[in-house]
């Protein structure tokens, strides 16, 4: 009797064992499937916004693209040299450089119609006039004269490949235009070239 009592506990025993192993193991397996269905709603989330990447890229890049039609340069009508009977009220900055490679340097000069305050900064308005010119030996070649809406002219000297140009960025009102000018001796004037110009560029931090 006492051997079929010690069978009867260890049998129930070992079954009460592979119940708790079967429930253990049932609920391993639902975490298991709960990860896997994380993972998966993880997944399609991700190529979501994969898809959302690549669209916004391929927009950029069909943006650049369009921009590459300006990297040829845009040339205009060669600027010769004028007669400037006014000027505007208000020295900018100068600079000096061989432009034409003859041997003498050329005087570039920018000027503003805004005027200047004693403490040497200039009473801006929403707009104004600016003149960009060069002058050499009593030539004056006006490369820029127009009026620029809130914002600015900037130029740059600057030499490529053996050839001097100037580099002129324009800052206007939904403007961010960038040209160069180069001295052409069979023309004998400089030629405008327009390397950067977007349509409605809005600067949003000042530089």
């Amino acid at each position: 009797m006492k051997q079929f009592l010690v069978f009867f506990m260890l049998t129930f025993g070992l079954l009460l064992a592979g119940c708790s192993d079967e429930e253990e193991l049932s609920h391993e397996m639902e975490e298991l499937e709960g990860q896997i269905s994380e993972l998966q709603e993880e997944n399609a989330e991700l190529k979501k916004e994969n898809h959302a990447l690549q669209a916004k890229l391929d927009e950029q890049n069909a943006y650049i693209a369009s921009l590459d039609v300006v990297k040829e340069a845009v040339t205009y009508e060669t600027i010769m040299p004028q007669s400037i009977t006014q000027y505007p009220q208000s020295f900018f900055s100068k600079a000096e450089s061989d432009l034409d490679q003859d041997g003498e340097k050329e005087i570039i000069e920018l000027y503003v119609d805004a005027a200047k305050m004693d403490n040497g900064e200039f009473a801006w308005d929403d707009g104004q006039p600016w003149l960009l010119v060069v002058k050499d030996e009593g030539k004056t070649y006006p490369l820029f004269h127009d009026y620029v809406q809130l914002g600015s002219l900037k130029f740059w000297v600057m030499e490529r490949e053996q050839e001097r140009s100037i580099l002129l960025l324009n800052t206007g009102m939904g403007l961010f235009h960038l040209q160069s000018f180069t001295f052409d001796e069979e023309k004998g004037g400089y030629v405008p070239k327009t390397h950067f110009n977007p349509e409605l560029t809005f600067l949003l931090h000042p530089y």
